[in-house]
């Protein structure tokens, strides 16, 4: 007979994990995470995936499980993984992507998000996944978690990604998109947008009364005046003028290659960035391991490791779980916060 511990106040509701793609490093991170997590005694989760499927792999990496049905989300073994069996079409192969597992993966992210409109679930926490797998595999154009949350919502502001780590947080103005054509969105929308929900989000989730916002320029020098690009001057800065008036304190536009050294980091709560590496060069570079991904501007709370799939670390010898037990701990965090 199994002890069995009862989520049944509304602080109790856990959070739904999804696997990602099963063939990459997902898995064994999730394994390996909620392992040591239940250890110290913290059990506030529960995995969305295919129980017979992950069986072998949690097996291997010592990390008992426990099925459960739709009615027993909030009723877990303690000591046990909690396993929502959501049945896969192909077996797991780890190092190896399967197309023919992308109907199972959008599946699982969708689950989490009924489960969390029915108030089974708190918050959701995403295995990486595979962008291009689950495009081939379903004869669809898949950008990632954050376009297909978006579209679930019908959101009309921008949903966005914002990456942290501690008290450092960029988001990228234009993501997953080729560098010849983020032009087209830079735009005074799309800044005036993003800004507003950088500014929401920090004050309803992390309690920041008055948050301060760096933009960055797109140009090299923040433009130079104009002299060197001329979208600060028609674009980026009139942007922040009609945000000042509103009473957000956001500046710029700041030289992107001056913003992110250690004392300056420190000046801003959250940046501004206008293409995916401008921003994520520098927090990946200085805090990897502890990197993760927060989608703002939805209704949900949803959070992930700042790593991809890596299927060449799925087999090495020793992996770093920082960045997805952070993942865990900060959507238990903000769902409190949320509910507070």
């Amino acid at each position: 007979m199994h002890w069995f511990h009862f989520m049944n106040e509304e602080k109790d509701i856990p959070i739904a994990i999804t696997l990602g793609e099963p063939g990459g490093l997902g898995p064994r991170v999730i394994l390996e995470s909620c392992r040591e997590l239940m250890q110290k005694g913290k059990n506030f989760f529960f995995l969305i995936a295919d129980f017979d499927k992950i069986k072998p792999l949690a097996d291997k990496y010592k990390c008992p499980l426990e099925k459960i049905l739709d009615e027993d989300v909030t009723k877990r073994n303690k000591n046990a993984l909690a396993v929502f069996d959501f049945p896969f079409e192909n077996p797991i192969v780890s190092g190896q992507i399967d197309e023919k597992n992308a109907k199972a993966v959008i599946g699982m992210i969708m689950k989490a998000v009924n489960l969390i409109k029915n108030g089974r679930a708190s918050a959701m926490v995403t295995g990486p996944i595979n962008k291009n797998s689950i495009s081939n595999g379903l004869g669809i154009e898949f950008s990632g978690h954050t376009g297909f949350l978006s579209e679930i919502y019908d959101r009309k502001e921008k949903v966005i990604m914002m990456m942290q780590s501690g008290d450092f947080r960029v988001v990228p103005l234009t993501e997953h998109i080729p560098l010849n054509s983020i032009f087209q969105h830079i735009t005074k929308r799309n800044i005036k947008s993003a800004v507003r929900t950088i500014n929401s989000s920090l004050k309803m989730y992390w309690g920041i009364p008055m948050p301060k916002i760096f933009v960055s320029g797109l140009n090299p020098h923040a433009g130079e005046n104009g002299t060197i690009g001329k979208e600060e001057v028609n674009i980026i800065k009139p942007a922040i003028n009609e945000l000042s008036s509103e009473g957000i304190n956001v500046s710029g536009p700041h030289s992107a290659d001056s913003m992110f050294n250690k004392n300056a980091i420190k000046h801003y709560d959250a940046a501004l960035c206008m293409y995916h590496d401008q921003a994520l060069i520098p927090i990946k570079t200085m805090f990897f391991d502890t990197t993760i991904n927060i989608t703002l501007g939805l209704p949900i709370i949803r959070t992930s490791p700042g790593h991809g799939t890596a299927i060449n670390a799925v087999n090495l010898k020793k992996i770093n779980t920082s960045s997805f037990k952070t993942s865990l701990l900060e959507a238990q965090r903000l769902a409190s916060f949320k509910r507070n």
